[in-house]
């Protein structure tokens, strides 16, 4: 699929030779499916592979860990960039936005809608006979997280 986009086989090595180089390619061929255009998945791409690399640098060691760096790469791409007020959000929206939708793909298991989180009420897990899947939203979680949906309620995802 990498191949669609990037015409320099040199380009394709150097992503497929990234730590995160499943994902990336697992993200793009999303991005394909839902018809992104190719201008956006040519700057996506550098973008989520500098993120990959920002969090390897800050400790990752598995995809797991990178929604724990989106903040930090966010604010390090955010102060390199510098100017108003105004300019630093939108900034932290452009790089925020496909990070975190790159997580949101990769991190999705199969069948499961766009944006959201499956998790299981009871500890048995889902399945006949057990509990049903519940649905939120990522945005969501991130709201009540940090304290803006609600007071002293702290999501963070399971050890394994």
């Amino acid at each position: 699929m990498l191949e669609t986009y990037f015409v320099r086989p040199s380009t394709v090595d150097r992503i497929r030779a990234s730590w995160i180089a499943p994902e990336v390619e697992r993200y793009v061929a999303w991005l394909g499916e839902h018809g992104y255009a190719a201008r956006c998945v040519l700057t996506r791409v550098p973008l989520v592979l500098a993120f990959g690399e920002f969090a390897r640098a800050g400790g990752a060691g598995g995809v797991e860990d990178l929604p724990g760096h989106v903040e930090g790469f966010v604010a390090a791409r955010v102060a390199r960039r510098g100017g108003e007020r105004d300019g630093r959000r939108q900034v932290a929206r452009e790089v925020r936005g496909p990070v975190e939708q790159m997580l949101d793909v990769v991190s999705r298991s199969p069948g499961s809608r766009p944006g959201s989180l499956s998790i299981c009420a009871a500890s048995g897990g889902c399945g006949p006979g057990r509990s049903t899947a519940i649905s939120i939203s990522w945005r969501v979680l991130r709201r009540i997280s940090d304290g803006s949906g609600s007071r002293g309620l702290r999501i963070s995802r399971p050890r394994s």
